[in-house]
C-alpha cells in the first residue's frame, strides 16, 4: 500500500503519518516499527529492497521516503520503482512541500492507486488587519492578508463589505460626521 502525504502543514502531515502507523499495526496499542529513508542516501533499488524486507511477527513492512529536501534533485527512478513495491509493504512517500501536478511520484503514485493526503497550510487570516493595512496604504502586506484570507475560504462579499465598512469609519472622521 503507498501512502503520499504533502503540504507545508507539517503538523497534520505527522498526524496522519502516526494514524496510518496506528491503523496498519497488528498489536492494539502498540505502533510497528518504522525505517525513514530519503533519496540523498538512498538508490531507487536501496529502497525496493527495504521494501521486500519480511518481519517475522507478521507486521507489515513500514518505510517513509522523506523526499522534502530534494530540490530539484531528478525523483522519476524512484518513480519507476513505485510498481514494484509489494502490496503488504506500508510506503509512505512525504513531502514538507506541496508537490506539484508534474511531479513523478506524485503521477505514479496515482497510476498506482496510492492514498494521497494534502496537508496546506492555513494561516490565521483577519479581516480587521486587512482592512488596516489597505487604509495604511501598506500595499505587500494588504495583498497577503488577501490571499491568507482567500485561501481560508473567507466570503469574498463579506470582504467587500468590510472594506465599506472602513471607508465609511475613515470618511467619518475626516468630516466629522454624526
Amino acid at each position: 500500500m503507498i501512502y503520499l502525504l504533502h503540504g507545508e502543514n507539517t503538523s497534520a502531515s505527522r498526524n496522519n503519518l502516526l494514524s496510518i502507523q496506528k491503523k496498519h499495526s497488528n498489536t492494539p496499542g502498540h505502533l510497528i516499527g518504522k525505517t525513514e529513508l530519503n533519496p540523498q542516501t538512498t538508490t531507487p533499488s536501496h529502497l525496493i529492497d527495504n521494501c521486500m524486507y519480511i518481519d517475522m511477527f507478521g507486521n507489515p513492512t513500514f518505510i517513509v521516503f522523506d523526499i522534502s529536501g530534494t530540490g530539484r534533485q531528478n525523483l522519476s527512478p524512484y518513480a519507476e520503482k513505485l510498481n514494484e513495491v509489494p502490496k503488504a509493504t506500508i510506503l509512505v512517500i512525504y513531502s514538507d512541500k506541496e508537490l506539484t501536478k508534474i511531479n513523478p511520484l506524485l503521477i505514479e503514485a496515482q497510476k498506482n492507486n496510492a492514498t494521497i493526503m494534502l496537508s496546506p497550510l492555513f494561516k490565521n487570516a483577519n479581516v480587521f488587519r486587512f482592512i488596516d493595512n489597505v487604509y495604511a496604504l501598506k500595499r505587500k502586506q494588504s495583498y497577503l492578508e488577501l490571499r491568507n484570507l482567500l485561501n481560508s475560504q473567507e466570503d469574498e462579499i463579506y470582504i467587500l463589505t468590510m472594506l465599506e465598512y472602513g471607508l465609511r469609519s475613515i470618511s467619518y472622521t475626516k468630516f466629522e460626521s454624526k
